[in-house]
């Protein structure tokens, strides 16, 4: 009995043991850094994969700091990997090119099998210029944004505490989208979780997607599936397939065509200039002051 106690024992420790050498990794790292002339540039381009863009409105010139790090299970395997990937920074016209580049002919799963990448950007930006942002597996974040700004991501997320001034474009496939103040925007979000605090007139195109606005001017939805929870909404009009709506307030006009969905508004303001639902196999519920 007590030997087949110790057997035990040791079978656990050896079991531990692999483990730990097992869990043990390689890590390493470079750094990219370039500034450029503000005057002849117009637009920002950025282009990145596996990592996060932070953009900064401030400075006379554009400034781009890039991190990259990797862990993997060797040394050997790490600087492999920190080789094969590298930032370009091109001027084309007036557009500033920034992009991540992964040079290896391979699929990119079969290159970082067992293999965690970070390509993070920090740029700072001068104010007056436009900002393209392109993402996948990864975000982007903003703090106060002025002007125009267009953003594409996939399996990432986006975060802003205000975007305003311009036109604002935005096209995400899956994450989450979080801004606390919003100008003019136009967007297209499928499989994502959207919160908005207040906006101005936004065109929103959501498929399968969880939409949470506390405050608009002007709101144009077109929804398919999905969730939308409303605040205080000035003027609301749109087309929608299979979703739920929860609104807090209507004060000027709600145009709506549904079907097979679900609209609740809890208050429609006294002075209301209209109020026109089209419904087919719908659930529909107004309140009027």
């Amino acid at each position: 009995m007590i030997k087949s106690i110790d057997m035990k024992r040791l079978l656990l420790l050896a079991i531990v043991l692999f483990g730990a050498v097992n869990a043990w990794a390689e890590e390493g790292s470079k750094e990219f850094k370039k500034s450029f002339p503000a005057a002849s540039i117009n637009e920002l381009t950025v282009t990145n994969r596996y990592g996060n863009i932070d953009v900064k409105q401030e400075g006379d010139e554009f400034s781009i700091t890039t991190s990259v790090w990797v862990e993997a299970k060797t040394k050997a395997k790490v600087d492999e990997i920190l080789e094969y990937i590298s930032i370009t920074a091109k001027e084309q016209g007036a557009v500033l090119n920034v992009e991540t580049l992964f040079q290896k002919d391979m699929s990119l799963r079969q290159m970082f099998a067992g293999v965690t990448v970070s390509v993070d950007y920090h740029i700072k930006v001068p104010k007056g210029k436009k900002v393209r942002l392109v993402c996948t597996e990864g975000g982007a974040s903003v703090a106060d944004f002025v002007g125009d700004m267009n953003v594409e991501i996939v399996s990432g997320n986006f975060k802003a505490n205000s975007v305003t001034g311009g036109e604002f474009s935005v096209k995400q496939n899956k994450g989450e989208f979080e801004v606390e103040k919003l100008g003019n925007m136009t967007a297209e979000f499928k499989s994502c979780k959207v919160k908005i605090g207040e906006g101005k007139e936004m065109k929103l195109d959501c498929t399968s997607t969880t939409l949470q606005l506390m405050e608009a001017d002007k709101l144009s939805l077109k929804t398919s599936g999905g969730t939308c929870y409303l605040g205080m909404v000035e003027d609301m009009d749109g087309t929608s397939f299979y979703t739920k709506y929860e609104v807090q307030d209507i004060g000027g006009s709600l145009k709506m065509d549904m079907r097979w969905g679900e609209l609740n508004v809890r208050n429609i303001n006294f002075s209301f200039a209209t109020v026109d639902v089209k419904g087919s196999s719908t659930k529909v519920g107004l309140t009027f002051m």
